[in-house]
């Protein structure tokens, strides 16, 4: 079962989580946001939701690798912050950081923009 940590949800192994399959998920959500990207303008709101779920399901496999557990978070840069807490030799170049602060702010795709929002 999973349990609360600092006010989340974690989710461990023991919950059926496997780092193999959350690497496998991210990378395929990747693939299919390269493949809407070079698609068509329309379809950029969807690349952009699955290359922010791709990478998050990266670093969620990381973090359940060093960890034992995740967190219901979608923070890229919050995720990536506590792998360094567990790993600290786990580290990006900082062109790689800065992609991961662009990338988070993708989580807003998700859903439309509510009328009269900015």
């Amino acid at each position: 079962m999973a349990r609360k940590s600092k006010g989340m949800q974690r989710y461990r192994a023991a919950d059926g989580y496997a780092t193999a399959d959350l690497l496998q998920y991210g990378r395929d959500h990747l693939a299919s946001a390269g493949v809407l990207f070079e698609r068509s303008y329309s379809c950029f709101d969807s690349a952009a939701h699955l290359s922010h779920l791709g990478l998050e399901l990266t670093l969620k496999a990381v973090l359940l690798d060093v960890a034992g557990s995740f967190p219901n978070e979608h923070d890229l840069v919050a995720i990536f912050t506590e792998i360094r807490q567990h790993s600290p030799t786990f580290d990006l170049v900082a062109k790689h950081k800065k992609t991961l602060a662009a990338v988070t702010r993708f989580v807003d795709f998700r859903y439309p923009a509510p009328k009269g929002a900015k």
